[in-house]
């Protein structure tokens, strides 16, 4: 069997979709890594895997139909978040009509949290959850020409009969990631992709653990962390599982264990970017920092490789020793999950940690001479006043970091906040609906509406992008014309209504 990977063209009226974080829209071209993933462990199994990025390779709508009328793939496989479910649907409905007999698969966090959206037809299968082996199984049954009854075996999928759509236990988490393939990054263009932060080219996407530990009640992880954490919570301590039904509600909240690649096996795989002709990478764990002997350890092993990267973390999960291991490693950049300068904020979404520890860890890294992007969020607090948040705003400023993304906070279905959210009457439409949390408020509380809170978004933007001192620290970019292109359509995408 064939299979090709879709990531969809950009229909009249859509856009593309960041499908690795999967809350925003597509600010510059990122490889899909865990769709890259899933496709190598199919060909490590004797199966012919491709991958159609069609946004980020320039391809029309009307060129991708006439791709897939004269492809000889069997199967598409899509990997969906919650702002892709209207584009990729509008794309299966386009390959059923070209091929009505091919198979359709959808992972990520926007079927795992709702299959029944997606099974729109006999010959789609959801793979809900981690599906790098769950898609290998899926292929074995529709190799061999087997029927419904197989699929009724295969744990973590989710389907339709003519009757009812059954939605097989779940197949757990993967505990060994060593196990697991080298993304099949030869079925991607390395030069059409891109990260602003990383001037070097080519770039590349990298994950060396999944999920993170920590119980901050809005946090979306990345796609394949939030796919694995839906999956997980509505499993665990949910009550007695009945096959073929789907547990409902998300049990207790509580997360699947973090589960790390040994830091000799991400070292491998630097060193194989290495000979491949990577430049730098941009590391999408949740949260890179865990103990600091794995981290050292990695940095000591890719010290003398010449890459640049950048990754995400935690500020008090910055150590002296790690920042600067981490300088001389070659990494450019650290997101911080700062999200508020205020106590009570911190406290509220439970992001246990403190303001000190936030100044104590952007420091570290800015005398490592480490970039610094933070990343803060408006409307985390439902208590808050306006000048407390404009408090908070002033402080992150004054941190002096490369790049502030300030977001709005946003109730997602399987966190914490969407259940209270959903109590409390927050969603001015009373259910959660896609929209990017860089651009528009979807909650309203006592002290502001929605519309406040995208004023208050608009205003944090200008009052940190148009400040000289952030100008001038963001001037490297004139050097490098991607970077400046890309930083541009960001700040576009910030101000414009």
């Amino acid at each position: 069997m064939k299979i090709i990977f879709v990531n969809p063209p950009v229909w009249p009226g859509t856009r593309p979709v960041d499908r690795v974080y999967g809350c925003t829209y597509a600010l510059y071209p990122i490889p899909n890594i865990f769709a890259l993933g899933y496709a190598a462990t199919l060909e490590r199994a004797g199966y012919v895997a491709g991958f159609l990025d069609a946004p980020n390779e320039k391809i029309s709508v009307k060129k991708f139909e006439s791709l897939i009328i004269n492809d000889s793939a069997n199967a598409y496989i899509f990997h969906s978040v919650n702002l892709s479910q209207e584009i990729d649907l509008r794309a299966h409905a386009l390959i059923r009509k070209i091929k009505p007999d091919a198979w359709i698969i959808f992972s990520g966090p926007a079927p795992t949290d709702r299959p029944d959206d997606f099974l729109v037809d006999e010959g789609t299968i959801v793979a809900r959850g981690e599906p790098d082996l769950i898609i290998v199984e899926i292929m074995k049954v529709l190799g061999e020409g087997a029927g419904q009854n197989e699929l009724k075996t295969i744990p973590g999928i989710s389907f339709k009969t003519s009757k009812e759509n059954i939605h097989n236990v779940t197949a757990g988490i993967i505990d060994d990631l060593d196990s697991l393939p080298f993304p099949a990054r030869h079925l991607t263009k390395a030069n059409i992709y891109h990260n602003p932060k990383l001037p070097r080219e080519p770039m590349t996407a990298m994950i060396t653990s999944r999920q993170c530990a920590f119980q901050c009640i809005f946090c979306v992880p990345n796609s394949i962390g939030f796919a694995r954490e839906i999956e997980y919570k509505r499993y665990v301590n949910n009550g007695e599982v009945v096959a073929g039904n789907l547990p409902k509600g998300y049990g207790k909240f509580i997360k699947p264990a973090v589960r790390k690649r040994s830091a000799e096996n991400v070292i491998e795989e630097f060193k194989l970017l290495k000979k491949q002709g990577y430049r730098s990478v941009s590391i999408v764990d949740d949260q890179f920092l865990w103990e600091e002997e794995r981290t050292l350890k990695i940095c000591d092993g890719i010290k003398d490789l010449g890459i640049q990267w950048g990754c995400l973390a935690r500020a008090d999960r910055v150590s002296k020793e790690t920042a600067e291991a981490m300088a001389k490693a070659g990494c450019r950049y650290v997101d911080l999950g700062i999200e508020s300068l205020n106590p009570k904020t911190l406290a509220y979404v439970n992001k246990n940690a403190t303001v000190e520890k936030m100044y104590e860890g952007t420091k570290l890294l800015q005398n490592a001479g480490i970039q610094v992007k933070v990343n803060m969020l408006i409307g985390a607090n439902p208590d808050e006043t306006k000048q407390e948040i404009w408090d908070s705003i002033k402080k992150v400023i004054a941190l002096k970091p490369e790049i502030i993304m300030f977001s709005i906070v946003s109730p997602f279905p399987g966190t914490k906040y969407y259940e209270i959210a959903k109590k409390e009457g927050f969603m001015d439409s009373g259910e959660y609906h896609p929209t990017s949390v860089q651009h528009r408020a979807i909650t309203s509380y006592k002290n502001f509406s929605r519309r406040d809170l995208d004023r208050l978004l608009w205003q944090a933007n200008a009052s940190f992008y148009f400040r000289p001192d952030v100008i001038l620290r963001n001037s490297w970019r004139l050097l490098h014309p991607r970077s400046a292109y890309a930083a541009l359509m960001a700040l576009k995408e910030k101000m414009l209504r």
